[in-house]
């Protein structure tokens, strides 16, 4: 509910959020109008209305990352894939979903990590589809066959993206301290 207000201009300041020491505006660094990610703001967090122009539009998502590395108070949309290399100079927001069907997950907030996108907890998710008009075996049937398969998925996964037709295998991995 707070990123719905955010992006509807109900919230406006980061203090308004619960950040005491930061009285600054919130910035939103978005794509154009056309672009996907801007489709899934409005399906997902505003559920088909409109949001108010943001500060700044961006012609890419590299444009929206600088915009918000160099404005502290940005706020910017973008594809996972997109924050590889930048973990530790961005904060990524950790979202919840209330209509989650796994009910042990309501009420907890989840980043955009591989793991929680396959398992359906992080909310800002979209399926990527490719469409081909090939007939028989040429070209852009061997590319196909080429993205389905092992070594084509494992590209898609070391992209930061959630592979479709590979079984995905989750790993705890826990420290020991010494």
């Amino acid at each position: 509910t707070q990123l719905d207000s955010i992006f509807r201009s109900m919230i406006t300041s980061w203090k308004e959020l619960g950040w005491a020491n930061n009285k600054s505006s919130i910035s939103i660094c978005m794509p154009d109008q056309n672009a996907g990610t801007v489709e899934v703001i409005r399906e997902k967090i505003l559920h088909g209305e409109k949001f108010v122009s943001p500060a700044h539009i961006a012609k890419s998502s590299n444009e929206i990352l600088q915009f918000v590395m160099n404005n502290k108070n940005a706020l910017g949309v973008i594809g996972i894939n997109w924050l590889r290399g930048y973990t530790d100079s961005l904060k990524t927001l950790e979202l919840s979903d209330p209509f989650v069907s796994d009910t042990a997950a309501r009420g907890k907030y989840f980043g955009p990590h591989q793991a929680y996108i396959y398992q359906g907890l992080y909310p800002l998710t979209s399926e990527m589809y490719i469409y081909s008009r090939v007939d028989l075996y040429n070209v852009g049937s061997g590319f196909t066959t080429f993205v389905t398969s092992a070594q084509g998925q494992k590209i898609i996964l070391e992209q930061g993206l959630v592979p479709a037709t590979m079984p995905v295998r989750l790993v705890e991995v826990t420290r020991k301290s010494i």
